[in-house]
């Protein structure tokens, strides 16, 4: 996205499961870039990207992309911050190509700054969406997200997408309906690095995160969850996420 140096890479984060359900216009995918950031200045960069997120909006009140955003981090490892967007597969690709030109155009000034703050590494993915949450259009503030960032053996893949919508997904569902999740979703690598999958959920507070994960992993058996961490994709990282207000 920002000061791209290297080769067009497309790929990773999952960002709002709410808005990767499959629409009328087409399938929606999630393009993420995963920036490394100097810590002291973070909050610069979200200020930089708030004066940014106008170029984002053009494009969502133009139907070229159906929503963008960008997550701050709360735990996990060196990724600082995830700039996103979602759309139609082509229509985000043909976006990434002249995003760049378009964002140094509208505040060359912000631009800079953010490359200077989130400038030391980034990965790059694109994330096409295999189960989740059905779409809300007013999703609740103020939400944490886990995401769990899986390795997977690309053979057995399917039997990890299976364990999710059969078992883990429904379970899931269960603790949405009563209030304690917001929004889940299941992701599959579609361009990127070497993550495969992705499960991301949302709920009010942190703890309430990884207790609805205990509780789903648990209720949807030992055979589900040998499928999925113990023959398909068996290591993985975690990250819990912060959505940024890019709201002027």
């Amino acid at each position: 996205m920002f000061k791209r140096t290297t080769a067009l890479a497309l790929g990773a984060l999952a960002l709002f499961s709410t808005t990767l359900k499959a629409q009328d216009n087409g399938e929606q995918f999630l393009m993420a870039t995963y920036y490394e950031c100097d810590y002291s200045l973070e909050g610069t960069a979200d200020v930089m990207m708030q004066r940014l997120a106008p170029v984002y909006q053009k494009h969502v009140d133009a139907g070229h992309i159906s929503g963008f955003g960008m997550s701050a981090h709360v735990m996990g490892g060196n990724w600082r911050r995830i700039v996103s967007m979602t759309g139609e597969r082509d229509a985000l690709l043909d976006l990434w190509s002249s995003i760049d030109a378009e964002l140094q155009a509208a505040d060359p000034a912000a631009y800079a700054q953010f490359n200077a703050t989130c400038g030391k590494g980034h990965q790059d993915y694109l994330w096409a969406n295999v189960a989740g949450s059905a779409p809300n259009a007013t999703p609740a503030p103020n939400q944490f997200r886990l995401s769990t960032y899986f390795f997977c053996n690309q053979a057995r893949e399917a039997a990890a997408d299976t364990a999710i919508m059969q078992k883990v997904g429904p379970e899931l569902q269960k603790h949405m309906d009563m209030g304690h999740v917001t929004g889940w979703s299941w992701l599959r690598h579609a361009n990127g690095g070497t993550v495969r999958r992705v499960l991301t959920f949302t709920a009010p507070t942190v703890k309430g995160l990884f207790a609805m994960r205990q509780a789903a992993f648990q209720a949807a058996g030992p055979e589900a969850m040998g499928n999925l961490f113990g023959g398909a994709c068996g290591n993985h990282f975690e990250y819990v996420w912060a959505d940024v207000d890019l709201t002027p």
